[in-house]
């Protein structure tokens, strides 16, 4: 299939484009390599679904005009430009057939958790004041499905109703969490650049470290740590190392499911230098562990095109929907027991029955979601 032959989006369907992809023509050996032309014609979009759009660039000037300066700008990687009133992340990447840059939309303003398109419960859960006390909050799924959205209108929400400190080492920042937020304050931080002796993720290792020295002794808890992503073994023993000396660890990581998440996360956090046994993994993940969220995005993309009254919704404004699993430590003992022992089946059994509870529920208590979990019967 050539690329004529795919579906064109048009530019009063810009609001939801997500990715774009534009080949360009380099000469000269990466990081000083420059660009001798564009291939705009051959530009690919996605747009919330899974088949790519060619885009109308012939009849939108201004996007012709702001993709050329974009890629003929020196500092192409991570910049950040608004086209059509969205703001995109931008980074090359040198592929078989040539240079490529990938643009990505981001939002320019975080949401409330209050306003995600998510069950009533899973907000009650992310709110839960039992957090302020510490533990492990990640946000799991495939590339695309909003993990760090969810993950930054968590940071927001709780920092509005519980005050408190926290801070965010992110490889780029990505949206604007820097700032008050009600009383809390949030510091965001790029993670450092790894050291080629120490191997992947020692650069964020560096930046986490000094992000704790960083965060102030809170006499009734309530500090924050946001990970950008755990994608290494040294990032994934410092998140739970982390979790379990009192901070709320929030996370996001690469994951199918909730229980292949947690089988990742545990394998890398026995693969680094220290090589901490598994049974001492396990543990400390049994007992900071407080909440998995498994997310994919569902779009409600208007299929009637003559219809130009009914407006196709903003990607940013999909229903969120999730597979959960609540931790609550040795309170729920059963559950525990499961995860010290490592047992990936019957965590994916707890989290298809979370699920199926929390999805149903209509509790806005995290106090009484937590009890009817504890009392669920698991087969």
């Amino acid at each position: 299939m050539s690329i004529e032959q795919l579906e064109i989006l048009h530019s009063k369907d810009w609001h939801s484009v997500r990715d774009i992809y534009v080949p360009v023509e380099v000469s000269g050996d990466s990081p000083s390599f420059k660009v001798e032309s564009t291939r705009l014609d051959q530009t690919v979009v996605y747009a919330g679904r899974i088949q790519p759009y060619r885009l109308d660039l012939a009849n939108d000037p201004e996007a012709r005009n702001i993709l050329q300066t974009l890629i003929f700008s020196s500092d192409r990687d991570r910049a950040r430009i608004e086209m059509n009133e969205r703001k995109y992340r931008a980074q090359r990447m040198q592929t078989a057939t040539g240079e490529t840059i990938a643009l990505r939309s981001i939002p320019d303003v975080v949401p409330a958790i209050e306003q995600l398109q998510m069950p009533i419960g899973i907000r009650a859960l992310w709110l839960d004041p039992e957090l302020l006390s510490g533990g492990l909050a990640l946000v799991v799924g495939t590339n695309g499905q909003g993990k760090t959205t969810t993950a930054s209108a968590a940071i927001v929400s709780r920092l509005k109703q519980f005050s408190g400190f926290g801070i965010g080492v992110e490889d780029p920042p990505e949206l604007p969490l820097d700032g008050f937020h009600g009383k809390g304050r949030f510091f965001q931080v790029p993670a450092f650049s790894d050291n080629p002796t120490e191997g992947p993720g020692s650069g964020y290792a560096q930046a986490l470290l000094a992000a704790q020295r960083f965060v102030p002794s809170l006499p009734a808890g309530g500090s924050i740590v946001f990970f950008g992503e755990i994608r290494d073994a040294r990032t994934a023993l410092e998140a739970l190392l982390m979790a379990s000396n009192g901070h709320l660890v929030i996370a996001t990581m690469h994951g199918q499911s909730v229980g292949a998440a947690l089988r990742k996360l545990t394998t890398w956090a026995m693969a680094t230098a220290e090589q901490t046994p598994q049974e001492v993994v396990w543990r400390l993940l049994a007992e900071s562990l407080r909440l998995v969220q498994h997310q994919q995005l569902q779009h409600n993309w208007s299929e009637n095109k003559e219809d130009k009254d009914k407006k196709r919704e903003r990607w940013d404004e999909a229903v969120v929907n999730c597979s959960i699993l609540s931790m609550q430590g040795e309170k729920n003992k059963p559950l525990y027991d499961v995860v010290v022992a490592g047992q990936i089946e019957k965590i994916a059994a707890y989290a298809r029955a979370h699920s199926s509870l929390i999805n149903k529920s209509e509790s806005s208590s995290a106090y009484q979601i937590k009890q009817e979990l504890m009392a669920a019967k698991i087969t």
